[in-house]
C-alpha cells in the first residue's frame, strides 16, 4: 500500500491516521486528496491542523481547548501553561491575584494577599472598634477602614473627636481621661 493510498484512509479513519503518525509512517490529510484542505494534518482528529494543534497526538489538546485544570499542558494552544479559566486567558497561574473576588491565579484561593482590613462602626462616626474586623476588597454597609474607636456604642467618643475636660470620659480614645 502506498503513503497515498493510507493517507486516503486516514482522511477516512482517523485512528488509522493518528497510528501512522505515532509510528512515524506518515503525515495523514484530512478531507482526503480533493477535501477542502488536502494540506491539513490532523493526526488526531481534533479539527485543527498542524502548525495550530500544539499536541497532534491529544485530541483534547488544541486552539479553543479548556485549561480548566492544573495538568502541565497548554490544553489551549495559547503559550500559557494551565490557565485556570477557559473563558478569560488573563487568569492563570503566573497572574497577579488582585481584589476583584476570583482566583486570579490559579492557586483555589479568591482574594489571598490582596484584601484588607474593615472595622464595626456601629456608631457611625467613622471610625471601627476592634471588636469585629473582616477582611474584604471594599467596606461593606457599616464597616469602615479606620480602627480605634474606644467606644463604638457612641457617636461622640473616637480618635477624631475632642477631649471634653471634666466628663469622665475618654473621648478622644488615646487612653488618658479628662487631659
Amino acid at each position: 500500500m502506498t503513503t497515498a493510498h493510507l493517507a486516503r484512509l486516514c482522511a477516512c479513519r482517523n485512528w488509522l491516521c493518528a497510528f501512522g503518525v505515532a509510528f512515524g509512517l506518515l503525515g495523514c490529510v484530512t478531507g482526503g486528496e480533493s477535501g477542502p484542505d488536502a494540506s491539513c494534518i490532523d493526526a488526531d482528529g481534533d479539527g485543527e491542523c498542524i502548525p495550530n494543534d500544539c499536541d497532534d497526538s491529544d485530541s483534547s489538546v488544541h486552539p479553543g481547548g479548556c485549561e480548566g485544570r492544573i495538568d502541565g499542558v497548554d490544553n489551549n494552544c495559547n503559550g500559557v501553561i494551565d490557565d485556570c479559566d477557559c473563558s478569560d486567558p488573563s487568569i492563570n497561574p503566573e497572574a497577579e491575584e488582585v481584589c476583584d473576588g476570583r482566583d486570579n491565579d490559579c492557586d483555589n484561593l479568591v482574594d489571598e494577599g490582596v484584601t484588607v482590613p474593615f472595622y464595626a462602626d456601629s456608631d457611625h462616626d467613622g471610625y471601627g472598634g476592634s471588636s469585629t474586623t473582616i477582611s474584604a476588597c471594599e467596606a461593606p454597609a457599616g464597616f469602615v477602614g479606620i480602627p480605634g474607636d474606644c467606644d463604638d456604642t457612641a457617636a461622640d467618643v473616637s480618635p477624631g473627636a475632642t477631649e471634653v475636660a471634666g466628663n469622665g470620659i475618654d473621648d478622644d480614645c488615646d487612653g488618658a481621661i479628662d487631659e
